[in-house]
C-alpha cells in the first residue's frame, strides 16, 4: 500500500468477537488469560467485551487481556484509550 507509512495507525480488518466459537465462554469460573499481538489498536478488545457484557452476567474468574505492540506509539495510545475509558 503506498502512503500508510510505517507505523501502522490502525487495522485493516473488522474487528471480531475473539471468544465467539471457543469452548472458553466469558461467563465461567476459570480464570482466562488473552494475548492481543500488533493488532495496531484496541478494537478487538473492546468488541469482544462489549459483545459479552450485553448478557449482564458477572465473571466469576479473572480476565487477563495482554497487548503486544512492536511500536511504541501504538501501545501508548492504547493505554490512553483503556485509561480514558476505565477511568470515567
Amino acid at each position: 500500500m503506498e502512503a500508510v507509512g510505517f507505523i501502522s495507525l490502525w487495522g485493516f480488518t473488522p474487528s471480531i468477537d475473539f471468544f465467539k466459537g471457543t469452548p472458553h465462554k466469558y461467563k465461567s469460573e476459570n480464570d482466562l488469560n488473552v494475548l492481543i499481538s500488533e493488532c495496531a489498536d484496541i478494537r478487538h478488545i473492546m468488541r469482544s467485551l462489549s459483545d459479552n457484557l450485553q448478557g449482564g452476567g458477572i465473571r466469576d474468574g479473572t480476565l487477563n487481556i495482554y497487548i503486544h505492540e512492536k511500536q511504541k506509539e501504538n501501545i501508548c495510545r492504547d493505554i490512553l484509550f483503556l485509561t480514558v475509558i476505565c477511568e470515567q
